[in-house]
Protein backbone atom coordinates (compact mmCIF):
# COMPACT_ATOMS: atom_id res chain seq x y z
CA UNK A 1 0.00 0.00 0.00
CA UNK A 2 0.88 3.57 -0.45
CA UNK A 3 0.16 6.98 0.63
CA UNK A 4 0.91 10.20 -0.50
CA UNK A 5 1.56 13.45 1.37
CA UNK A 6 1.15 17.40 0.78
CA UNK A 7 4.18 19.53 1.51
CA UNK A 8 4.33 20.96 4.62
CA UNK A 9 5.66 24.41 5.52
CA UNK A 10 10.07 24.66 4.89
CA UNK A 11 9.78 26.08 8.72
CA UNK A 12 8.97 22.51 9.77
CA UNK A 13 12.22 21.18 8.35
CA UNK A 14 14.51 23.69 9.65
CA UNK A 15 13.01 23.41 13.18
CA UNK A 16 13.91 19.38 12.55
CA UNK A 17 17.31 19.98 11.52
CA UNK A 18 18.02 22.65 14.90
CA UNK A 19 16.68 20.34 17.35
CA UNK A 20 17.41 16.83 16.40
CA UNK A 21 21.05 16.16 16.88
CA UNK A 22 20.63 16.36 21.27
CA UNK A 23 22.46 14.15 23.69
CA UNK A 24 21.83 10.47 22.43
CA UNK A 25 21.72 8.66 26.17
CA UNK A 26 17.57 9.41 27.33
CA UNK A 27 17.10 8.45 31.14
CA UNK A 28 17.22 5.11 33.05
CA UNK A 29 13.82 4.01 34.13
CA UNK A 30 13.33 4.94 37.75
CA UNK A 31 12.60 1.13 38.61
CA UNK A 32 14.98 -2.05 38.16
CA UNK A 33 11.87 -4.27 36.90
CA UNK A 34 11.16 -1.72 34.27
CA UNK A 35 13.39 -2.26 31.14
CA UNK A 36 15.94 0.07 30.38
CA UNK A 37 19.04 1.80 28.39
CA UNK A 38 22.75 1.66 29.32
CA UNK A 39 25.51 1.91 27.13
CA UNK A 40 24.29 0.55 24.21
CA UNK A 41 22.26 -2.01 26.03
CA UNK A 42 19.16 -3.25 27.00
CA UNK A 43 18.95 -3.55 30.77
CA UNK A 44 16.66 -5.65 32.79
CA UNK A 45 16.82 -6.18 37.12
CA UNK A 46 20.89 -5.20 36.63
CA UNK A 47 21.45 -7.47 33.70
CA UNK A 48 21.13 -7.07 29.66
CA UNK A 49 17.94 -7.96 28.83
CA UNK A 50 17.36 -10.25 25.64
CA UNK A 51 14.55 -11.24 24.04
CA UNK A 52 12.84 -13.35 20.84
CA UNK A 53 9.22 -11.36 20.51
CA UNK A 54 6.58 -12.56 18.29
CA UNK A 55 3.25 -10.27 16.76
CA UNK A 56 -0.31 -11.45 16.31
CA UNK A 57 -2.18 -8.82 15.03
CA UNK A 58 -5.41 -9.85 14.57
CA UNK A 59 -5.37 -10.51 18.34
CA UNK A 60 -4.42 -6.19 18.60
CA UNK A 61 -7.87 -5.38 16.71
CA UNK A 62 -10.67 -5.15 18.91
CA UNK A 63 -13.66 -5.84 16.45
CA UNK A 64 -12.23 -9.34 16.09
CA UNK A 65 -13.73 -11.88 18.97
CA UNK A 66 -12.02 -13.23 20.88
CA UNK A 67 -11.71 -14.74 24.74
CA UNK A 68 -9.24 -14.80 27.25
CA UNK A 69 -8.87 -18.29 27.68
CA UNK A 70 -7.99 -17.61 23.44
CA UNK A 71 -5.67 -15.40 24.29
CA UNK A 72 -3.99 -17.40 27.27
CA UNK A 73 -3.94 -20.62 24.60
CA UNK A 74 -1.62 -18.35 22.11
CA UNK A 75 0.65 -16.58 24.76
CA UNK A 76 1.30 -20.31 26.26
CA UNK A 77 2.24 -21.55 22.96
CA UNK A 78 4.64 -18.91 21.91
CA UNK A 79 6.05 -19.02 25.54
CA UNK A 80 7.11 -22.94 25.05
CA UNK A 81 8.60 -22.00 21.67
CA UNK A 82 11.05 -19.95 23.30
CA UNK A 83 9.21 -16.33 22.89
CA UNK A 84 9.47 -13.87 25.75
CA UNK A 85 8.39 -10.35 24.19
CA UNK A 86 5.20 -9.52 22.34
CA UNK A 87 4.52 -6.84 19.92
CA UNK A 88 0.98 -5.35 20.00
CA UNK A 89 0.27 -4.14 17.13
CA UNK A 90 -2.87 -2.98 14.78
CA UNK A 91 -4.00 -1.51 17.89
CA UNK A 92 -7.72 -0.30 16.12
CA UNK A 93 -11.09 -0.74 16.41
CA UNK A 94 -11.23 -2.46 12.79
CA UNK A 95 -8.73 -1.89 9.56
CA UNK A 96 -10.40 0.53 6.72
CA UNK A 97 -11.84 2.66 9.74
CA UNK A 98 -10.37 6.55 9.59
CA UNK A 99 -12.93 7.60 12.81
CA UNK A 100 -10.43 8.51 15.15
CA UNK A 101 -13.13 8.02 17.97
CA UNK A 102 -13.81 4.28 17.15
CA UNK A 103 -10.12 3.67 17.88
CA UNK A 104 -9.45 5.60 20.98
CA UNK A 105 -12.90 4.08 22.35
CA UNK A 106 -13.21 1.75 25.54
CA UNK A 107 -13.22 -1.71 23.40
CA UNK A 108 -9.60 -0.93 21.57
CA UNK A 109 -8.17 -0.45 24.58
CA UNK A 110 -9.87 -2.85 27.12
CA UNK A 111 -8.24 -5.40 24.26
CA UNK A 112 -4.70 -4.02 24.91
CA UNK A 113 -5.62 -4.55 28.63
CA UNK A 114 -6.35 -8.25 28.13
CA UNK A 115 -3.47 -8.72 26.30
CA UNK A 116 -1.63 -7.02 28.84
CA UNK A 117 -2.78 -8.84 31.68
CA UNK A 118 -2.27 -11.86 30.20
CA UNK A 119 1.34 -10.70 29.33
CA UNK A 120 2.03 -10.04 32.72
CA UNK A 121 0.24 -13.41 33.86
CA UNK A 122 2.97 -15.34 31.43
CA UNK A 123 6.26 -12.81 32.18
CA UNK A 124 6.04 -11.88 28.55
CA UNK A 125 6.88 -8.10 28.20
CA UNK A 126 4.44 -5.67 25.47
CA UNK A 127 5.97 -3.22 23.16
CA UNK A 128 2.73 -0.96 22.29
CA UNK A 129 2.96 0.29 18.72
CA UNK A 130 1.12 3.30 17.72
CA UNK A 131 2.03 2.93 14.11
CA UNK A 132 -1.47 1.02 11.90
CA UNK A 133 -3.60 3.56 14.31
CA UNK A 134 -1.92 6.52 13.27
CA UNK A 135 -1.87 5.14 9.38
CA UNK A 136 -5.08 3.91 9.59
CA UNK A 137 -6.67 7.64 11.01
CA UNK A 138 -4.59 9.29 8.09
CA UNK A 139 -5.57 7.77 5.00
CA UNK A 140 -8.90 6.55 5.53
CA UNK A 141 -10.07 10.05 7.12
CA UNK A 142 -12.92 11.94 5.05
CA UNK A 143 -10.68 14.32 4.55
CA UNK A 144 -7.90 12.25 4.50
CA UNK A 145 -4.86 13.67 6.79
CA UNK A 146 -1.45 14.18 5.48
CA UNK A 147 -0.03 12.20 8.16
CA UNK A 148 2.95 14.58 8.77
CA UNK A 149 1.33 18.02 8.88
CA UNK A 150 1.56 20.15 11.97
CA UNK A 151 -2.74 19.77 12.19
CA UNK A 152 -2.51 15.90 12.23
CA UNK A 153 0.00 16.00 14.74
CA UNK A 154 -2.39 18.54 17.02
CA UNK A 155 -5.26 15.80 16.69
CA UNK A 156 -3.15 12.59 17.29
CA UNK A 157 -0.97 13.87 20.42
CA UNK A 158 -3.83 13.69 23.36
CA UNK A 159 -2.83 9.99 22.35
CA UNK A 160 0.41 10.79 23.48
CA UNK A 161 -0.46 11.42 27.17
CA UNK A 162 -3.95 9.85 27.17
CA UNK A 163 -2.51 5.89 26.70
CA UNK A 164 0.17 6.15 29.62
CA UNK A 165 -2.05 7.26 32.10
CA UNK A 166 -4.84 4.71 31.55
CA UNK A 167 -5.77 2.80 34.11
CA UNK A 168 -6.29 -1.17 32.94
CA UNK A 169 -9.91 -1.81 33.28
CA UNK A 170 -8.54 -5.33 34.28
CA UNK A 171 -5.63 -5.00 37.21
CA UNK A 172 -5.53 -1.78 38.02
CA UNK A 173 -2.20 -0.67 36.72
CA UNK A 174 -1.41 2.71 35.46
CA UNK A 175 0.54 2.36 31.48
CA UNK A 176 3.36 4.03 32.79
CA UNK A 177 3.58 2.22 35.70
CA UNK A 178 3.51 -0.89 34.57
CA UNK A 179 6.68 -2.92 33.86
CA UNK A 180 5.13 -4.86 31.63
CA UNK A 181 5.41 -2.84 29.17
CA UNK A 182 8.91 -2.49 27.69
CA UNK A 183 7.89 0.86 25.51
CA UNK A 184 5.66 2.53 22.79
CA UNK A 185 7.23 2.29 18.88
CA UNK A 186 5.21 5.72 17.44
CA UNK A 187 5.41 5.07 13.27
CA UNK A 188 7.23 2.00 11.54
CA UNK A 189 8.12 1.63 7.80
CA UNK A 190 7.89 5.52 7.23
CA UNK A 191 10.08 5.33 4.22
CA UNK A 192 8.26 2.67 2.30
CA UNK A 193 4.77 4.68 2.91
CA UNK A 194 6.42 7.57 1.15
CA UNK A 195 8.14 6.21 -1.93
CA UNK A 196 7.48 7.80 -4.87
CA UNK A 197 9.69 6.25 -8.02
CA UNK A 198 10.43 7.66 -11.84
CA UNK A 199 9.45 6.18 -15.16
CA UNK A 200 12.69 4.26 -14.66
CA UNK A 201 11.42 2.59 -11.34
CA UNK A 202 14.80 4.46 -9.27
CA UNK A 203 13.78 6.51 -6.28
CA UNK A 204 12.84 10.25 -7.20
CA UNK A 205 15.49 11.15 -3.93
CA UNK A 206 14.33 14.87 -3.85
CA UNK A 207 10.61 14.08 -3.44
CA UNK A 208 11.17 11.18 -0.63
CA UNK A 209 13.88 13.24 1.28
CA UNK A 210 11.18 15.61 1.64
CA UNK A 211 8.70 12.98 3.35
CA UNK A 212 11.47 11.76 5.53
CA UNK A 213 11.70 15.24 6.70
CA UNK A 214 8.15 15.47 7.40
CA UNK A 215 8.40 12.24 8.92
CA UNK A 216 11.40 12.65 11.27
CA UNK A 217 9.64 16.22 12.77
CA UNK A 218 6.57 14.08 13.25
CA UNK A 219 7.87 11.35 15.49
CA UNK A 220 10.73 13.82 17.42
CA UNK A 221 7.97 15.34 18.39
CA UNK A 222 5.63 12.44 19.82
CA UNK A 223 8.59 10.52 21.22
CA UNK A 224 9.36 14.09 22.83
CA UNK A 225 5.44 13.80 24.45
CA UNK A 226 5.68 10.30 25.50
CA UNK A 227 9.08 10.47 27.24
CA UNK A 228 7.44 13.97 29.15
CA UNK A 229 4.22 11.66 29.96
CA UNK A 230 6.29 8.74 30.72
CA UNK A 231 9.61 8.27 31.57
CA UNK A 232 9.63 4.64 32.93
CA UNK A 233 9.28 3.51 29.60
CA UNK A 234 11.25 3.11 26.24
CA UNK A 235 10.52 4.85 23.27
CA UNK A 236 10.85 3.37 19.78
CA UNK A 237 11.42 5.50 16.45
CA UNK A 238 9.58 2.22 14.79
CA UNK A 239 11.09 -0.31 12.55
CA UNK A 240 12.29 1.44 9.57
CA UNK A 241 12.49 -0.76 5.94
CA UNK A 242 14.41 -0.01 3.08
CA UNK A 243 17.38 1.57 5.36
CA UNK A 244 20.07 1.07 3.27
CA UNK A 245 23.45 1.64 4.87
CA UNK A 246 24.52 4.67 2.45
CA UNK A 247 21.01 6.17 1.13
CA UNK A 248 20.28 7.17 -1.17
CA UNK A 249 17.14 8.45 1.02
CA UNK A 250 19.00 11.06 2.93
CA UNK A 251 17.66 14.19 5.10
CA UNK A 252 18.40 17.36 4.14
CA UNK A 253 20.92 17.39 6.91
CA UNK A 254 22.62 15.13 4.62
CA UNK A 255 23.00 11.99 5.77
CA UNK A 256 20.97 9.23 5.56
CA UNK A 257 17.64 9.60 7.26
CA UNK A 258 17.81 6.74 9.74
CA UNK A 259 21.43 7.87 11.25
CA UNK A 260 19.85 11.68 12.53
CA UNK A 261 16.52 9.46 13.78
CA UNK A 262 18.31 6.93 15.96
CA UNK A 263 20.28 9.92 16.88
CA UNK A 264 17.53 11.69 18.62
CA UNK A 265 17.56 12.10 22.44
CA UNK A 266 14.12 11.04 23.14
CA UNK A 267 14.49 7.77 21.10
CA UNK A 268 15.95 4.88 23.08
CA UNK A 269 16.48 2.57 20.71
CA UNK A 270 17.01 1.25 17.02
CA UNK A 271 15.11 -1.08 14.62
CA UNK A 272 14.72 -2.48 11.23
CA UNK A 273 12.01 -4.68 9.48
CA UNK A 274 13.18 -6.79 7.17
CA UNK A 275 11.62 -8.88 4.27
CA UNK A 276 12.52 -10.77 1.68
CA UNK A 277 10.25 -10.01 -1.33
CA UNK A 278 12.06 -6.73 -1.04
CA UNK A 279 15.45 -7.66 -1.91
CA UNK A 280 16.08 -7.42 -5.92
CA UNK A 281 18.46 -11.29 -5.45
CA UNK A 282 15.61 -13.06 -4.49
CA UNK A 283 13.42 -10.73 -7.19
CA UNK A 284 15.53 -11.74 -9.80
CA UNK A 285 15.96 -15.32 -9.40
CA UNK A 286 14.47 -17.82 -10.95
CA UNK A 287 11.47 -19.49 -9.41
CA UNK A 288 10.92 -21.77 -7.36
CA UNK A 289 13.99 -21.81 -5.10
CA UNK A 290 15.45 -24.66 -3.93
CA UNK A 291 19.38 -26.13 -3.68
CA UNK A 292 21.68 -24.76 -4.79
CA UNK A 293 21.00 -21.45 -4.49
CA UNK A 294 22.04 -18.93 -7.22
CA UNK A 295 23.82 -16.92 -4.39
CA UNK A 296 25.17 -16.73 -1.24
CA UNK A 297 22.55 -16.56 2.05
CA UNK A 298 22.49 -14.12 4.01
CA UNK A 299 20.52 -12.02 1.34
CA UNK A 300 19.17 -7.81 2.22
CA UNK A 301 19.19 -6.30 4.74
CA UNK A 302 20.35 -9.37 6.93
CA UNK A 303 24.14 -8.62 5.22
CA UNK A 304 23.83 -5.15 6.71
CA UNK A 305 23.45 -5.76 10.60
CA UNK A 306 26.79 -4.81 11.79
CA UNK A 307 26.63 -1.67 9.92
CA UNK A 308 23.29 -0.70 11.87
CA UNK A 309 24.26 -2.02 14.87
CA UNK A 310 27.87 -0.37 14.72
CA UNK A 311 26.03 3.22 14.45
CA UNK A 312 23.91 2.36 17.26
CA UNK A 313 26.00 1.30 19.42
CA UNK A 314 28.09 4.57 18.37
CA UNK A 315 24.96 7.05 19.50
CA UNK A 316 24.63 4.49 22.62
CA UNK A 317 21.40 2.90 21.30
CA UNK A 318 20.92 -0.81 21.84
CA UNK A 319 19.49 -2.18 18.54
CA UNK A 320 16.82 -4.66 17.57
CA UNK A 321 15.26 -6.34 14.55
CA UNK A 322 11.55 -5.19 15.29
CA UNK A 323 9.83 -7.69 12.20
CA UNK A 324 10.98 -10.33 9.94
CA UNK A 325 9.37 -13.92 8.41
CA UNK A 326 8.70 -15.36 5.46
CA UNK A 327 4.95 -16.12 4.29
CA UNK A 328 4.34 -19.92 4.23
CA UNK A 329 2.16 -19.26 1.53
CA UNK A 330 4.74 -20.02 -1.00
CA UNK A 331 3.11 -18.69 -4.15
CA UNK A 332 4.01 -15.74 -6.07
CA UNK A 333 1.49 -12.35 -6.41
CA UNK A 334 -1.78 -13.43 -8.06
CA UNK A 335 -0.06 -16.90 -9.70
CA UNK A 336 -0.47 -20.36 -8.34
CA UNK A 337 3.37 -20.63 -9.70
CA UNK A 338 5.85 -21.45 -6.08
CA UNK A 339 7.68 -18.76 -5.80
CA UNK A 340 10.28 -21.10 -3.01
CA UNK A 341 10.74 -24.31 -1.81
CA UNK A 342 10.14 -25.55 1.87
CA UNK A 343 14.27 -26.10 2.05
CA UNK A 344 14.40 -22.30 1.57
CA UNK A 345 12.23 -21.30 3.93
CA UNK A 346 14.24 -23.09 6.74
CA UNK A 347 17.57 -22.53 5.22
CA UNK A 348 15.95 -18.80 5.63
CA UNK A 349 15.22 -18.85 8.82
CA UNK A 350 18.09 -20.54 9.94
CA UNK A 351 20.59 -18.51 8.20
CA UNK A 352 18.57 -14.81 9.93
CA UNK A 353 18.76 -16.27 13.15
CA UNK A 354 22.48 -17.36 12.54
CA UNK A 355 23.23 -13.42 11.11
CA UNK A 356 21.72 -12.16 13.91
CA UNK A 357 23.27 -13.70 16.92
CA UNK A 358 26.52 -13.87 15.34
CA UNK A 359 25.72 -9.40 15.16
CA UNK A 360 25.08 -10.08 18.95
CA UNK A 361 21.86 -8.41 18.24
CA UNK A 362 20.05 -8.62 21.31
CA UNK A 363 16.11 -8.67 20.45
CA UNK A 364 14.76 -10.32 17.43
CA UNK A 365 10.64 -10.49 16.80
CA UNK A 366 9.01 -12.99 14.33
CA UNK A 367 6.33 -11.57 11.65
CA UNK A 368 4.00 -13.71 13.20
CA UNK A 369 2.28 -16.00 15.38
CA UNK A 370 -1.30 -17.39 14.62
CA UNK A 371 -3.81 -16.32 14.20
CA UNK A 372 -3.16 -13.78 11.19
CA UNK A 373 -3.57 -15.34 7.71
CA UNK A 374 0.27 -13.53 7.23
CA UNK A 375 3.17 -14.81 7.49
CA UNK A 376 2.05 -17.13 9.43
CA UNK A 377 4.01 -19.69 12.25
CA UNK A 378 2.00 -22.06 14.67
CA UNK A 379 2.26 -25.37 15.95
CA UNK A 380 0.67 -27.93 14.36
CA UNK A 381 -0.53 -26.25 11.40
CA UNK A 382 1.51 -28.41 8.76
CA UNK A 383 5.01 -29.62 8.56
CA UNK A 384 6.31 -27.20 6.73
CA UNK A 385 5.11 -24.58 10.06
CA UNK A 386 6.48 -26.86 12.63
CA UNK A 387 9.74 -27.58 10.83
CA UNK A 388 10.06 -23.94 11.26
CA UNK A 389 9.43 -23.21 14.56
CA UNK A 390 11.95 -26.23 15.63
CA UNK A 391 14.37 -23.70 14.20
CA UNK A 392 12.91 -21.16 16.20
CA UNK A 393 13.25 -22.98 19.43
CA UNK A 394 16.16 -23.86 18.60
CA UNK A 395 17.48 -20.56 18.52
CA UNK A 396 15.52 -18.77 21.25
CA UNK A 397 18.12 -20.16 24.17
CA UNK A 398 20.43 -16.88 22.13
CA UNK A 399 17.46 -14.61 23.32
CA UNK A 400 17.19 -15.20 26.70
CA UNK A 401 18.53 -13.32 29.78
CA UNK A 402 21.43 -14.43 31.64
CA UNK A 403 24.03 -14.03 34.14
CA UNK A 404 23.81 -12.67 37.66
CA UNK A 405 22.22 -9.56 38.59
CA UNK A 406 24.58 -6.27 39.18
Amino acid sequence: MSLFFRKTPFLWAAILLGSLWLPAQAAPPVRRDFVGVANNQFRLNGREYKALGFTSYQLCVAKNPTTRAQVERIFRDAKAAGFSLFRATSLVYDFNDGDLKHHLSEPVWQRVDLLLDVARQENIKVIVDFSTLTYETGRYSTPPFDLTAPANFARLKPIYGRIPNRTNSINGRRYKNDPTILGYSILGEIVPFGLRFKGDNTVNVANESRDVDNYLLFIRRAAAELKRNDPNHLVNAGGLLHVSPDGPVRDLSGQPYWKTLWSDANIDFASVHIYPNLDDTLKQANAPLAPPYPFPLPVGEWKNLDVYKSYADKVGKPFMVEEWGLSLDRRLPDSDELAYSPQFQRDYFANAFAVTTAAKIPVSIIWQWYPGNSFDLYPGESPDEDAVIAIVKRYSAEFQTQGAAD
